[in-house]
C-alpha cells in the first residue's frame, strides 16, 4: 500500500481484501459485516471513524450488480434476478471507500499485515430503490484529489458523500451470475417486466 504524503494525495493501485478489518481488531477478521460502510455511520462508528478521517480510498469499477427482491415462490425455486448497473456511457468510475491496515500474527506466529477496505454506501436513488435500500458512493473525477487528500477533522469531504443521480445510471437484467466472461453482461431476454424496468 502506498501511503498518502502529508501535503498531497498521490495515485497508486493496491490489492486489498474487501471487508474492512479495523486496526484495533483482535483477529484478522472483522466480527461484523464490513464490506460496506454506511454513510450515516462514518462519523459515529468506531469501526469507520479513524479510516474516514485518515484513510479514504477510491475503488475503480465500470459496473456493479444489484439483486431484485424475490417472491416467496421464487425463493423456494432458488431463482436469482441480478441487474448490472453502470453509468450511461459505460465509462470507468470510482467508488468512494475507506481502508485500514491490521497488524498481528498468523497461526505460525509470523508477522501478518492485512490491508482491507469498505465501500461507502448512501441512500438509494430512484433506480436502485426497488432492489436495494443502499447505493454505493460514486465520486466524480474532479473530486478525486480532494477525496484522497489529508484534511483536518473540520474539513473532511463529507459534502461528497451523497447519492448518485438516477438519471446518470442505467440498469439491465442479466442472467444468473455463474463463472466469468462477457456473458455476465449480456441482457437477459426471458424475463417479465419489473419495477426496475419502469424507470
Amino acid at each position: 500500500m502506498c501511503d498518502s504524503p502529508p501535503k498531497q494525495a498521490i495515485a497508486c493501485l493496491a490489492l486489498m481484501k474487501w471487508g474492512l478489518v479495523p486496526y484495533w481488531s483482535k483477529t484478522p477478521r472483522a466480527g461484523f459485516s464490513s464490506i460496506n460502510a454506511r454513510a450515516d455511520k462514518l462519523t459515529s462508528s468506531g469501526a469507520w471513524l479513524e479510516s474516514w478521517k485518515h484513510r479514504r480510498y477510491l475503488i475503480p469499477a465500470n459496473l456493479f450488480y444489484e439483486w431484485e427482491p424475490l417472491t416467496k415462490d421464487e425463493e423456494k425455486k432458488k431463482i436469482s434476478k441480478p441487474w448490472a448497473v453502470s453509468l450511461p456511457d459505460d465509462r470507468f468510475f470510482a467508488f468512494g471507500g475507506i481502508w485500514d491496515r491490521w497488524k498481528g500474527r498468523d497461526a505460525n506466529n509470523n508477522d501478518l499485515i492485512l490491508e482491507s477496505f469498505s465501500i461507502i454506501t448512501t441512500d438509494p436513488n430512484d433506480l436502485l430503490e426497488p432492489s436495494h435500500n443502499r447505493c454505493p458512493l460514486i465520486i466524480e473525477p474532479k473530486d478525486y484529489a480532494r477525496w484522497l487528500a489529508p484534511a483536518e477533522s473540520s474539513h473532511l469531504p463529507i459534502d461528497l458523500v451523497r447519492t448518485w443521480p438516477a438519471e446518470q445510471m442505467k440498469a439491465w437484467r442479466v442472467a444468473k451470475l455463474q463463472g466469468n466472461g462477457p456473458h455476465l453482461l449480456e441482457p437477459f431476454a426471458d424475463f417479465a417486466p419489473s419495477r426496475l424496468d419502469a424507470l
